[in-house]
């Protein structure tokens, strides 16, 4: 119960932030999270925001064949359309785990009925007037996120630990340089992120879950404010508008 009401908690914070810059917003639910939701929050949701899936449970998708991205992606779809009473057509891939796995992916989230994706990093397109990447053979639109680097942990332009992190100048700069090269530009955060006054894990002895526990706070209190500031510039929409 204490994670469900942490997850409700988190919500009705950064709900007050998207409401204070009048923001639109895509909120990509795990389906195990979506039920157990309230009645308050689901109803919320509906009436203010768009939803699409964001797996079964968050589970890494990098080492699972087609069949098994379509299973897990089957059950958080249903699990999300039962408790939302909307369809699901709309994915993000926990962690961005698709790389050298797309063939799988898309073919196993297609089988769902899933129409548009926003999981695929890239640090350029192909044809420089693209911003959208309609698949050859599946019947999916992918919205990918530019990045910079190599391998997983490459920086994701721009959200999570990265927008905590970052000064407000290079976030803009960021941004602006891949409205240049085409990206829409996507702000990614999760549940968490606006929650600076959350409790750390107490009495723990695991080094690393301490440690990754440390860098999820890291930078929490600066988020609404650098909301804020790109809205003076920016208008939030929804990728459902894309």
């Amino acid at each position: 119960q204490y994670f469900i009401d942490e997850v409700e908690k988190q919500y009705w914070i950064l709900k007050n932030i998207l409401s204070e810059i009048n923001a639109k917003a895509m909120f990509y639910i795990v389906g195990e999270v979506a039920k157990m939701l309230s009645n308050e929050v689901v109803n919320d949701i509906n009436r203010n925001y768009d939803i699409g899936s964001h797996s079964l449970s968050h589970l890494k998708l990098l080492k699972m064949d087609s069949n098994e991205i379509y299973e897990d992606t089957k059950k958080s779809v249903n699990l999300i359309e039962d408790k939302f009473s909307k369809k699901i057509e709309h994915y993000r891939a926990p962690y961005f785990s698709i790389d050298s796995n797309e063939n799988n992916y898309y073919e196993g989230i297609a089988k769902c009925g899933i129409k548009f994706s926003s999981s695929l990093r890239i640090s350029k397109f192909r044809h420089n007037s693209a911003r959208i990447i309609k698949l050859k053979d599946f019947p999916i639109i992918e919205i990918p996120l530019r990045s910079i680097g190599f391998g997983s942990k490459r920086i994701t332009i721009i959200g999570g630990t990265y927008f905590r992190l970052f000064p407000i100048s290079l976030i803009e700069y960021l941004i602006r340089d891949s409205i240049k090269k085409n990206f829409v530009p996507i702000i990614y955060l999760h549940n968490y992120e606006p929650d600076y006054q959350s409790l750390p894990i107490k009495n723990n002895n695991n080094f690393k879950l301490k440690a990754n526990d440390w860098l999820r706070r890291v930078g929490r209190i600066s988020v609404r404010k650098k909301l804020i500031i790109l809205s003076e510039n920016y208008k939030f929409e929804s990728l459902y508008d894309i």
